[in-house]
């Protein structure tokens, strides 16, 4: 059975989030939060301000909130422009990078 880690009920675009450290962001300030997890399954509220995040690993299931974003996924190099109201998923060979162009926060969930 997984744990509830934080509000069993929240608004995704007005959540109080955490900076979060990350060591090779180019530029942007990220933070989060981790509603609910189990095992290697977790459930999140991500954000990001302009700037370009390499080397995100799937498997991750993204709807994103707000922003707008351009995502390279490797190795295939196809590229997405996705927007707030989209969906996307990254399968679990692949990884990404986000080129963040207008702040983004999204609701995720990862298989690690």
């Amino acid at each position: 059975m997984g744990t509830i880690v934080d509000s069993r009920h929240l608004r995704i675009a007005e959540a109080d989030l955490v900076d979060r450290e990350r060591t090779d962001p180019e530029t942007g300030i990220i933070s989060s939060r981790v509603l609910w997890t189990d095992g290697g399954q977790s459930h999140c509220i991500w954000q990001m301000t302009p700037g370009v995040l390499r080397n995100v690993a799937g498997p991750e299931s993204v709807a994103l909130v707000a922003g707008r974003a351009r995502v390279t996924v490797h190795p295939s190099e196809e590229v997405f422009e996705i927007a707030a109201g989209d969906t996307f998923v990254i399968d679990a060979d692949e990884t990404a990078t986000w080129e963040v162009l207008e702040t983004v926060r999204k609701f995720y969930v990862v298989n690690r």
